[in-house]
């Protein structure tokens, strides 16, 4: 009776140890890692440790404060002293705002110079020459506050 015990304790030990081990391969499958990894080599080891980063599930409302599309068709012209910087707006749900930047062309800095409330259709932004800026861009942000990449770039000469 003794001998039968100690196998079915055994058994149960083992099983138990599967589950574990089960479990946490289970959940390294839901992680993936991003393409990015870092690798570091300690100067007195010529061991090298590559740490891969993983990437977060994401949930649906996660998704939505993820940087928005850019808009598209971006031009800029002046116009009885003004420059009106017109784009096609981008069909991005939960986009909020489209933030208008301009700067030199002699420049690399962008300059936020306002910001125009989402609609669809070609919305546009309008204001007085004072401004040495010759080069235009526009990004959208999300209702949650996320600025997503700024479109292509408009010149006016």
């Amino acid at each position: 009776m003794k001998h039968g015990f100690a196998h079915i304790i055994l058994i149960a030990v083992l099983a138990a140890t599967l589950a574990i081990f089960g479990l946490v391969y289970f959940k390294s499958l839901q992680k993936t890692p991003y393409t990015n990894s870092t690798q570091s080599t300690t100067p007195k080891t010529s061991k090298t440790t590559t740490r891969i980063q993983t990437e977060p599930e994401l949930t649906a409302e996660d998704a939505q404060k993820m940087p928005q599309i850019p808009p598209s068709h971006i031009t800029a012209r002046r116009d009885s002293g003004k420059i009106i910087v017109s784009w096609q707006s981008t069909e991005s749900d939960g986009a909020a705002e489209y933030k208008v930047y301009g700067r030199t062309s002699s420049s690399n800095n962008w300059q936020l110079l306002g910001s125009v409330k989402y609609r669809a259709g070609i919305p546009t932004f309008e204001f007085l020459t004072n401004s040495t800026a010759t080069q235009y861009t526009v990004s959208t942000v999300s209702i949650y506050g996320t600025e997503g990449p700024q479109g292509e770039t408009a010149t006016v000469n």
